[in-house]
Parts: structure tokens; C-alpha cells; sequence
């Protein structure tokens, strides 16, 4: 039960900070927090940690917490990170691609059509686009890698929504995914692994000009 508290706390909180609801200059008390979500101080604690973990907050002692304010070098290390693993994963599913997987990866790819063509929601797309890289992460169930990736998709997501504000990087970005799934559906391993490697390195230089105009860093 108290995991599903936990849960519901990392939810709430993560939707005040993608609505912009929460100051990066604010320390906030977990007492007060939980309070207002109508969940028991334990389960928070136990969220704000897990978040303290996955560098979206910062723990203030004896105080309480605040959002935690990217860096370019946080921006260098999951970009090295997403390397390693979605270059590496890509390269391994065009190996052992299998017609199911396909034809997710072919619905996630027609999710992101419709939304660029109904309107271009940005959180919309952030969050299909988490899923299209997720599919690939995940296609062989290594819990190590699944893990790694959710541990970074908080600071994707961050990048992604603000990224998506310039001009058309959305349309880019959704023919960037159609090269990386063609390469995997025609089972070219290395054309997989590069066209990864190219999506990553083309938002890279964005998300820097991100940070320092948020942050100036």
C-alpha cells in the first residue's frame, strides 16, 4: 500500500513540475506537500528520495527540498549515457527484431504523425516519443537497461519539452525515428546504431543553449 502512496506522491509531483507550479528558487517541505496531496508523510519522504536519486530534486537538510537545476554537465552525462545504451539496444534489436515489436514501434511512429498533425502538442509528443525509445530500450527485458533508462527519462522529458519550442525539431525528430525504425525493420545493425547515435548528437547542442538560458550556467 505504501508503495502505491509513493507512486501516486511521484506522480503529483512530477505533474506540478511539468506545469511549471513549483519555483526553482523554493525549498519545499515534504510536511506541507503531503498535506496537500492527501498522502502520509512516509510515502513522500520515500518520493522526494527516489526523485533526490534521479536528479529532479535537491534535499535540503532539516529543511525540505527544491527542484534541481540542471547543469551542462548533466547534459553531457546522459547524453553519453543514451549512447551507450539506446545505440547499443537499436543495434541489438535490428538483430532480433520480431513482427510484434515491429508493429509497436509502427504505432508509436502513427501516434506521432497525428499529433504533429492535430495541433503539435508538445507533452503530447514528449511522451510518445519516451515511448518510442522505451520500446527499443526495453526489447530484450534488460531489467539493467530498463532501469538505467528510467532513471534518465525525467531529464529527457525536461530536455524534450523544451526543445520541441524550437522550429521544427518536432518534424525532425519524427523522421529521425523513422530512419532509426526502418534500419531496425530491414535488420541493419549498424545503420541502426548510427542512426541512434544521430538523433542523440542533433538535440545535443540545443539542450546546452537549454541550461545555460534557464540556469546560466
Amino acid at each position: 500500500m505504501t508503495e502505491n502512496f509513493k507512486d501516486k506522491a511521484i506522480s503529483l509531483l512530477l505533474e506540478k513540475i511539468n506545469n511549471q507550479e513549483l519555483d526553482y528558487n523554493t525549498i519545499y517541505s515534504a510536511t506541507e506537500l503531503s498535506k496537500e496531496f492527501g498522502i502520509s508523510r512516509t510515502p513522500m519522504r520515500d518520493a522526494i528520495n527516489l526523485l533526490s536519486e534521479q536528479s529532479v530534486v535537491d534535499i535540503v537538510p532539516n529543511k525540505g527540498f527544491r527542484l534541481h537545476k540542471f547543469t551542462e554537465s548533466d547534459v553531457l552525462d546522459t547524453y553519453h549515457v543514451r549512447v551507450a545504451v539506446e545505440c547499443y539496444q537499436s543495434q541489438i534489436l535490428a538483430k532480433n527484431i520480431s513482427p510484434i515489436l515491429i508493429k509497436k514501434i509502427q504505432e508509436s511512429l502513427n501516434k506521432q504523425d497525428i499529433i504533429l498533425n492535430t495541433g503539435k502538442n508538445i507533452n503530447d509528443f514528449v511522451k510518445e516519443d519516451l515511448n518510442f525509445h522505451f520500446l527499443i530500450v526495453s526489447s530484450n527485458q534488460n531489467k539493467m537497461m530498463i532501469s538505467i533508462f528510467e532513471k534518465y527519462s525525467y531529464i529527457v522529458r525536461f530536455l524534450a519539452s523544451h526543445a520541441y519550442y524550437y522550429d521544427d525539431r518536432m518534424d525532425s525528430a519524427l523522421s529521425e525515428h523513422k530512419k532509426i525504425y526502418e534500419a531496425i525493420k530491414n535488420k541493419d545493425p549498424n545503420k541502426a546504431y548510427l542512426s541512434m547515435l544521430s538523433h542523440l548528437d542533433i538535440p545535443y547542442n540545443l539542450n546546452m543553449s537549454t541550461i545555460k538560458k534557464l540556469f546560466n550556467t
